[in-house]
């Protein structure tokens, strides 16, 4: 029986309000993966890139790597998703982000798959790199000789991958996103919903960003009614 185990860690686009160019064939809204092989869900890295591998290694999903770039996926045909946010509130956002990136290649080599999602702390970004509450992975790409707004604006590999991250993935029966409330929609109504959002409004949309979005909800008085759903 397949093992579906999840786990914790804890385009061209410009500033708030811009528009975003994004190819939605190349890049969907939200990725649909059927599969009877095993399924990893990792939530809220947040640029705690030693935690990360820590818990990848003793999963059996790669080999401890020298370097994000090096980085062996020994998991086979399983399926690793990131649930979103990456990036923030640690020392090592652009290591985080890397490793991701180095993951998805390494998997798909050997007939596996990695999904990064984006959190809110990416669309946050995308949307407004000068704001304060992603102000450590701002300074994370200054110290590497990176200009946040040149990412945010989908620049660099680095903004490449971020500008292209999908929202939310269903694999098998499995719906993963970074908030959680789907407002009741189908997956062809969220498609829809954000693509149309992200189009109008750029990565700052309410679809991504508002209180009682899919990746901002939570239990709480800025939750949906106070309950997870």
């Amino acid at each position: 029986m397949p093992l579906v185990l999840l786990l914790c860690v804890g385009t061209r686009n410009t500033l708030a309000g811009s528009k975003v160019v994004r190819d939605w064939a190349k890049y969907p809204a939200v990725v649909q993966i059927d599969t009877g092989e095993d399924i990893f869900a990792i939530g809220d890295v947040h640029a705690d890139y030693h935690r990360l591998l820590k818990l990848l290694v003793a999963a059996k999903i790669v080999e401890r790597p020298a370097n994000p770039e090096t980085v062996r996926w020994i998991a086979g045909k399983a399926v690793l998703v990131f649930t979103g946010d990456l990036i923030d509130k640690g020392p090592h956002s652009l290591q985080v982000v890397r490793l991701a990136a180095s993951l998805r290649k390494a998997a798909a080599a050997s007939g596996g798959q990695v999904i990064t999602l984006m959190g809110n702390h990416e669309a946050e970004f995308l949307a407004d790199p000068t704001e304060k509450k992603v102000r450590d992975f701002a300074q994370d790409l200054r110290g590497a000789g990176l200009m946040p707004t040149d990412v945010a604006a989908c620049r660099e590999d680095v903004g490449q991958l971020l500008c292209s991250l999908p929202f939310g993935v269903r694999v098998r029966d499995w719906f993963f996103s970074h908030g959680g409330n789907t407002g009741g929609r189908t997956i062809s109504q969220l498609i829809a919903d954000f693509q149309k959002g992200v189009d109008k409004d750029g990565f700052g949309t309410p679809q991504l960003i508002d209180a009682n979005s899919m990746l901002e909800a939570r239990i709480g008085e800025e939750g949906p009614g106070e309950i997870l759903v």
